[in-house]
Parts: C-alpha cells; structure tokens; sequence
C-alpha cells in the first residue's frame, strides 16, 4: 500500500510503516501528516518510520505532533523512530527533549 498526500508519503514495508515527508512542515501541512501518522497507527502493528531526509523546515506543532502520536505508540507496545533528520534538525529534537526519536541511522 502506498499512500500520496502532498509531501507526505506512507509505504508499508515488512517491518515497518514507513512515512516520508519533503518540503516544509508547517501548519498548513500538519492535517496532512497527522492523517499520514493516523494512518501508520492503526493499519499495522508494526512501528512506525518518519523519514526527515527531504525536510527543510519543520515548525514546533510538527514535533508535538510527533511526540504525541510516539506516547500512543508506546502504550501499545510500538515504537516511533526519525530517521534522515539533518544535523540542525537532530539539534532541535535534542533541545525540545525529543533526542530519543532520532533513528542512529
């Protein structure tokens, strides 16, 4: 299953649901990634992958989104990584207390 939301893309791969993101994440882009991550949470039992390699700009209610839908994943057993997050994006997870979602890869 492949899903394209404007700069969102979901692909559901053997281990993973992985959500690809490109461009800036703004308001304007959120309802896009929360349905993307709605999604990714209840079609699988698997974790779920954001990929920030094409990010050039994610605003603060993005990573509250992000820290939410990882407390949901957690309370049923699964697990929310980033992965491809540029290292002043790495930075900012960091500073916010968000550093435990950031993939080592």
């Amino acid at each position: 299953m492949i899903v394209n939301l404007a700069g969102v893309m979901l692909e559901d791969t053997a281990d993973a649901v992985v959500v690809s993101l490109r461009g800036e994440l703004d308001l304007m882009t959120l309802p896009q990634l929360r349905a993307a991550l709605n999604v990714a949470r209840w079609d699988r039992l698997d974790d779920v992958v954001v990929d920030f390699a094409d990010v050039t700009f994610c605003e603060a209610h993005t990573l509250g989104l992000l820290a939410s839908t990882f407390t949901r994943l957690a309370a049923r057993g699964r697990g929310l990584k980033v992965r491809g997050a540029r290292p002043r994006q790495a930075t900012v997870f960091r500073l916010v207390g968000l550093g435990h979602l950031l993939s080592p890869v």
